[in-house]
């Protein structure tokens, strides 16, 4: 009788799981084919109208940060090469473009020098089909590198394409395509400087570093872990691949415009006078200080944060690789990268909402399985903060869309994005410490 009743009881308990299942499924399916067909509706709109830029309703341009690489490119090659950080010759040419309307301020392109050279055939081609290229070609780059650091994971093959397309149809992918900024790029150069840390592969991984710095912001905490772990090669790479790229760049836009860029950053920065900035709706830090601050407090205090993060972050390196560290395991070393790469966003001077996609890298090294409850078959048992970890992560797809629908664009970075880092950082570092006392304890290593 017992063991019928038993019995019973686990056929519930199976019954409802498989239900759970199915409705799982059911909205995943429905999330991916909603969300793909945005991505191809956006993708397509250049195709449709060679000036999908203008909003014929209001009659305004929407200038993206696609037009700032093209610009580079065109501008780059012409007679005021020279002068390609000039406001005015960057007003004049993007009043060009969006003729006979008037941009009332500049749409600031602060890019470095080496974007220059590297983005020199993109105007090469109208910008319908320049954008179109861009966009594929370096979403294909950023989930290749993605998928290649995924491989030093917990999660099965099966599993790793499942979660690459997970990212790829998350909001902050559909907000990288639609402004064609280079979140994308970031995320595959930055998986491969992993993932070739990980292998030894000490030259390509200071190579992917140095590319990486198309946002050069996030270039301090990243090398945070090659200072500490001393690996002097990645440095050197990194040093002598970054001079390379700057000075390739000095014969086309001239020797002053590479060594005054620093004064070129911070004065656009801190200026009120461009648009693109957007202090106000930033994922980091500067989102919610700048709701109450001036643009220049705002990055003045968010830098200062970074800065002084670099300390703890170094010493935090250093306790778990240090020569005589004995407590790191593969699972501990994962959520050190996690860490780190949440807290570069954090603490980061320029973040928006499309480098929410790096946290990406984070979900790849440590993500064990795609269950939305977080259940991992085959696990003894799975502590409270891996399951949260895991649930946000998982379930975090389909919910920017719904965060960004019913928030609205203007405040889902400040009230959605930037308090579920900030959770997910938290997590980070308790389950980082939950990992080091179950290795200082003689636990599962």
């Amino acid at each position: 009788m017992a063991s019928s009743s038993k019995d019973s009881s686990k056929s519930a308990k199976a019954d409802k799981r498989g239900k759970l299942s199915w409705l799982t499924a059911a909205i995943f399916i429905i999330f991916a084919l909603f969300s793909t067909l945005m991505m191809v509706h956006k993708l397509s709109e250049p195709l449709l109208n060679p000036r999908w830029f203008i909003n014929t309703k209001t009659g305004k341009a929407d200038i993206t940060d696609f037009f700032q690489y093209y610009q580079a490119s065109a501008l780059g090659q012409s007679k005021q090469s020279k002068k390609v950080y000039d406001p005015d010759v960057q007003k004049a040419w993007a009043d060009e473009l969006i003729a006979p309307i008037k941009s009332d301020k500049v749409f600031y392109n602060q890019q470095p020098p080496f974007s220059y050279t590297l983005l020199l055939p993109l105007s090469w081609l109208p910008p319908p089909s320049a954008y179109l290229a861009w966009c594929l070609a370096q979403m294909g780059f950023g989930l290749c590198g993605l998928y290649y650091l995924s491989r030093l994971g917990p999660l099965k093959s099966r599993d790793r394409l499942l979660f690459i397309a997970g990212v790829a149809l998350s909001f902050p992918a559909y907000s990288c395509i639609w402004h064609g900024n280079t979140s994308f790029w970031l995320l595959g150069a930055m998986s491969l400087f992993i993932a070739f840390i990980y292998e030894r592969k000490e030259l390509l991984s200071g190579v992917f570093l140095a590319l990486s710095t198309f946002k050069p912001q996030y270039l301090f905490p990243l090398t945070v872990p090659v200072a500490a772990m001393k690996r002097w090669k990645i440095a050197a790479a990194l040093v002598i691949f970054e001079l390379l790229l700057m000075l390739s760049a000095a014969p086309l836009i001239g020797f002053e415009n590479v060594i005054g860029y620093p004064y070129v950053v911070t004065h656009a920065e801190s200026s009120d006078n461009f648009i693109g900035v957007n202090a106000h709706k930033m994922i980091s830090l500067r989102g919610p200080i700048a709701m109450f601050l001036s643009t220049g407090a705002s990055l003045k205090i968010t830098a200062a944060v970074m800065f002084l993060s670099l300390g703890p972050l170094f010493l935090l390196w250093r306790k778990c690789t240090g020569v005589l560290s004995t407590v790191a395991t593969v699972d501990s070393m994962r959520f050190l990268w996690a860490v780190t790469i949440c807290t570069m966003l954090l603490t980061s001077p320029h973040s928006h909402l499309f480098d929410f996609l790096l946290v990406a890298m984070a979900a790849a090294l440590t993500l064990k399985t795609l269950s939305p409850i977080g259940r991992c078959p085959g696990a003894v048992n799975s502590d409270a903060v891996n399951k949260i970890w895991t649930i946000m992560l998982v379930v975090f797809p389909p919910l920017s869309w719904v965060a960004n629908f019913a928030i609205g664009q203007e405040h889902a970075a400040v009230f959605f994005f930037f308090p579920y880092l900030f959770t997910l950082l938290i997590l980070a570092l308790l389950a980082l410490k939950n990992s080091l006392s179950r290795s200082e304890t003689g636990g599962i290593r």
